[in-house]
């Protein structure tokens, strides 16, 4: 058989590749609409499930200082953690938190996977707060979406998103005001959109993918021998 020594000097990384479907018809009322925001806040959309690795409110106290900060800040923030709960103790110690300390972040059930895009859609930037993990699917989504993308500092954020050129990559939570500022030049969103867009068709397309796959077969095949 073909041993490892074999593979070992001829690793290979083929990227995941990911193609949202075309989007749906229009709802009748748009989804933001049933979060009952003020008409010009800046929306934050966390798209995961519910546990501890995702650290879902890593930025709602800093969300909470931006806003109390400027008596009226011309785009309130607010931050909506939408998923499926998968650790309901500590679901339920995050919406008690939040029902207390963090009235600018709420909490939505999670949505069917196409309303989930129409919602990434509608939202002025897409998070991730992940303490650690791979690379995010929804990462990829949201480039594909052309909605901007603001990521935590981890491996698994900084292998996609390059800090202004893809997305903004937030060091601390601290950072999160800065990053709104950012976006709302039109100029700045529509750079990192486009570059993210561009990224992930040349990059994480299924035809990228298949012949990456078909490379590195070809070339185990010649070092075996075959």
């Amino acid at each position: 058989g073909i041993g490892r020594d074999v593979f070992a000097p001829r690793a290979r990384v083929v990227r995941p590749a990911t193609d949202p479907p075309p989007p749906p018809p229009p709802p009748a009322v748009p989804w933001r609409h049933s979060l009952a925001l003020p008409p010009a806040a800046f929306l934050a959309l966390l798209p995961c499930g519910v546990r501890p690795v995702k650290d879902p409110t890593w930025l709602s106290a800093a969300i909470e200082h931006y806003n109390a900060s400027c008596p009226a800040p011309p785009r309130p923030l607010y931050l909506c953690i939408i998923g499926p709960v998968l650790d309901r103790p500590f679901a339920e110690h995050m919406r008690a938190q939040i029902e207390s300390e963090y009235p600018h972040t709420l909490v939505h059930d999670a949505l069917p996977q196409q309303e989930l895009y129409e919602a990434i859609r509608q939202s002025d930037a897409v998070v991730n707060t992940s303490l650690s993990e791979g690379l995010s699917n929804v990462v990829l989504e949201t480039m594909h979406l052309r909605t901007p993308l603001l990521v935590r500092d981890i491996l698994g954020n900084t292998a996609v998103v390059r800090d202004g050129e893809t997305g903004l990559v937030l060091r601390s939570p601290a950072q999160i005001g800065a990053a709104v500022a950012a976006l709302a030049d039109d100029a700045v969103r529509c750079h990192l959109v486009g570059a993210a867009h561009a990224y992930v068709c040349a990059e994480h397309s299924f035809e990228r993918e298949q012949q990456l796959y078909c490379e590195a077969v070809r070339d185990a095949v010649a070092a075996a021998g075959g």
